[in-house]
């Protein structure tokens, strides 16, 4: 088995150790294949740090019979720690440790219990981030992140089994490259956790206009249009949009657009039973104001009939929005998931803005 250490002075550029304890292992293995069953590790890197002091170790086996020897050096080292830090490793790598370790009958028992997987909380904010992979690279894409090693552990595989056959410096270079730049990649990707905390996110509203525009069709529309600061900085900026919205955050202001709309919408009332539709009027009215007309130009209302409706100008409301009371949801139809209030100039302010793009950013 080789050993190879890396200690270096890590500067953020971000918040980077602020998401990783001092008592966290990081780690990433690389193995022969997906399956624990046929396949093997062959190199298992991790890094530690004391403040802004990183250090880098990686384990080799040379050959598949030092598997045992890489993954005992790995435990041995887990002793010292309190919890793991990795890149999808909860559902991979460490199930991969497990599985190798019955198999060679390794026991286990130095393997933390608390393992935080950096893919995982990711994944769980797919609806503020939106990015077409959630793979490490892809991240680190995001984040302006660009790394030297070319190659994929699976095209590395080849790689690892000529070196077994016939060792030479360079394919130790490209094994060790590839692992090496998983785990300090992972250092460097540590930010994006900072987009799970935008809920916690102080806004300012520092503008707000109301401005109108001619669409495509040539149809007059109007929007607001805002710009805010915030209590923190983004490590990149992030677009969110909707025909509803298009907001823009970056480093630590928002700007954006939100747009309303002039039409006719619906208040659907709760307590169908109290009132009778007219379909000539198209509105309800309370039943016992209804006795005096004639059975053909009224109905029993329905959910989908029992409403209010208005030609007003609207504003989509996120579901965890608070209103006040004496305000009305409207929709543009029955069981439309859309829900819209009218937009009033007096109610409609820096304040109300800034708790809706803390709801959109939920």
């Amino acid at each position: 088995m080789l050993t190879f250490t890396d200690t270096y002075t890590y500067t953020p550029r971000y918040q980077e150790l602020d998401f990783w304890q001092e008592d966290q292992l990081l780690f990433d293995i690389e193995t022969t294949g997906l399956s624990a069953k046929y396949n093997t590790i062959y190199l298992i890197g991790c890094a530690y740090h004391k403040g802004r002091k990183i250090t880098l170790l990686q384990y080799l086996a040379e050959t598949p019979a030092e598997e045992s020897e890489v993954l005992g050096a790995f435990l041995e080292l887990c002793k010292d720690f309190q919890g793991l830090l990795s890149f999808n490793g909860i559902r991979f790598d460490e199930r991969f440790i497990l599985d190798r370790c019955q198999k060679l009958q390794i026991p286990t028992d130095a393997l933390p219990d608390q393992h935080f997987d950096i893919y995982k909380a990711c994944r769980g904010m797919k609806s503020i981030l939106n990015l077409p992979s959630y793979r490490q690279k892809a991240i680190e894409s995001f984040l302006g992140i660009h790394r030297e090693d070319k190659y994929s552990g699976g095209e590395l595989i080849a790689v690892y089994q000529s070196y077994c056959n016939e060792p030479d410096d360079e394919a130790l270079t490209l094994l060790k490259l590839h692992n090496y730049e998983d785990v300090a990649g992972m250092v460097e990707i540590l930010p994006i956790l900072s987009y799970a905390h935008l809920k916690d996110m102080q806004i300012r509203i520092t503008d707000l206009s109301l401005s109108s525009y001619t669409d495509y069709q040539g149809i007059q529309n109007q929007e607001l249009t805002f710009t805010a600061s915030t209590s923190f900085r983004l490590p990149a900026p992030l677009r969110l949009h909707t025909d509803d919205y298009y907001i823009i955050l970056e480093d630590d202001s928002i700007k954006g657009t939100i747009s309303l709309y002039h039409e006719k919408m619906y208040h659907f009332l709760p307590d169908v039973k109290s009132y009778v539709y007219l379909p000539e009027e198209d509105m309800v009215i309370p039943k016992e104001l209804a006795s005096h007309i004639a059975k053909e130009k009224k109905q029993k209302a329905t959910p989908a009939t029992c409403y209010i409706a208005k030609v007003d100008t609207y504003l989509m409301v996120p579901d965890a929005l608070e209103c006040s009371d004496d305000i009305y949801f409207f929709a543009r139809a029955y069981k439309d998931k859309k829900s819209f209030i009218p937009y009033k100039k007096s109610y409609v302010d820096e304040t109300f803005i800034a708790r809706y793009i803390s709801c959109l950013l939920n």
